[in-house]
């Protein structure tokens, strides 16, 4: 329950998205959708271990939990 946070705040949760994307690009289009929508999309590829590539953009190695940790604590 999210009780403990104005309104603002709730909005802006609102506005994060993270996507785990593949190399298809079948999300890609719902990425662009919402970034022309000025919502703060997040997405992560795969590589051969965790890395932030740039601003929204990370790698992990699915089969690392400790990528998944750290993404996690870089959000």
């Amino acid at each position: 329950m999210l009780t403990h946070l104005s309104s603002d705040q709730i909005e802006s949760t609102k506005e994060q998205w993270l996507f785990f994307v593949d190399k298809l690009g079948i999300g890609e289009k719902l990425i662009n959708a919402l970034k022309n929508q000025e919502k703060n999309v997040i997405t992560v590829q795969q590589g051969e271990q965790f890395s932030k590539q740039s601003e929204g953009i990370y790698t992990i190695n699915p089969c690392r939990r400790e990528d998944y940790d750290g993404l996690l604590q870089n959000l």
